[in-house]
């Protein structure tokens, strides 16, 4: 929590129990978008299929990649992004978004 919204706001939240507002966790950075009341699993489902719309590989390297620089120092961090861009750009996820991308077309993961 306060790595997402700072000591400040994570103290209040924390010490006294208040519950939110949508407008409020967007302020704070807790939410990330703010939906029209009513079309939050809409929304939900546009935001995951455009998500899902990108090469496997290279999502699963990105969410593995934003769970470990938090503990990691720039040295280690740059080379550990390093490291996995030389494994992304390997992989059949790469070949075909790069055929895609030449053909104009959408790619096929």
């Amino acid at each position: 929590l306060v790595r997402a919204v700072g000591e400040k706001h994570a103290r209040e939240l924390l010490l006294t129990g208040e519950l939110v507002d949508a407008a409020t966790a967007y302020r704070m950075g807790l939410a990330s978008r703010v939906v029209p009341p009513g079309r939050a699993v809409e929304e939900a489902v546009a935001w995951a299929g455009r998500i899902a719309e990108n090469a496997p590989a290279s999502l699963a390297l990105t969410k593995e990649l934003l769970a470990s620089f938090y503990g990691m120092g720039l040295e280690d961090a740059l080379r550990y992004a390093a490291a996995a861009g030389a494994w992304i750009r390997q992989s059949a996820d790469l070949e075909e978004g790069l055929a895609a991308f030449f053909e104009k077309r959408k790619p096929e993961f």
